[in-house]
Formats: C-alpha cells, structure tokens, sequence
C-alpha cells in the first residue's frame, strides 16, 4: 500500500489515491491508529517541494482521516461518513500529534 519517500534523510511513507474524478493524489501518512477494531489513517497530500506546496491554496493542504478496509489480501481507504466518530477520531489524532511535537520538543532541548 505504501511507499518510501526521503526527506533529509527521514524515509516518510506515501500512498497514492484516485479522487472521485480518476485523479491519482499523493498523501504522507502522518499516523495510524486502531480503534474498536478498525484502522485509521491520517493523511496530508504530499508534494515534492516546498515551492509545490506554496502554490496550493488551503483545501490541498488539509488533513485527511480514513479508514483502512481489508480487500482481500489487500488494504483499500474509505471515507469516514459517521461526524461522530470522526470528530472523535480527529480529537485522538490531534492529541497524539500534539504529544509528538511536546516529545520532539523536549529532544531539541
């Protein structure tokens, strides 16, 4: 489902997906939960440079929560369509986000 993409010298994994109109998008995993069984994705589109991510306006840039749903042998990604469980999802994300920025912090110390 993933693959590899090296930023200074930190592999950050990537996947791609068709939107609705057939497009092929590329998005970093920012993190990946299980909740009551199932497994969630946060994801945030992803571009090869900075001058790429410049020239997107705020939807292109927004986070994306999925869940993954077994396919066979394989991992497909579905919207979450219940508001409920992703405004919970999107609280657990945030504060995990949150909790590695205060982790990352305190080794830059």
């Amino acid at each position: 489902m993933t693959e590899q993409e090296e930023l200074d010298g930190q592999e950050i994994p990537v996947i791609t997906l068709q939107d609705e109109d057939g497009n092929d998008k590329d998005f970093e995993i920012l993190d990946e939960l299980e909740y009551k069984g199932c497994k969630y994705y946060a994801l945030l589109p992803y571009y090869d440079s900075v001058e790429d991510l410049d020239s997107k306006d705020e939807d292109d840039t927004e986070i994306l929560l999925m869940r993954g749903v077994a396919d066979g042998d394989d991992e497909v990604l579905e919207t979450i369509e219940d508001d409920d469980l992703f405004d919970k999802l999107a609280a657990m994300f945030d504060a995990r986000m949150d909790e590695a920025d205060s982790e990352a912090g305190a080794e830059a110390e």
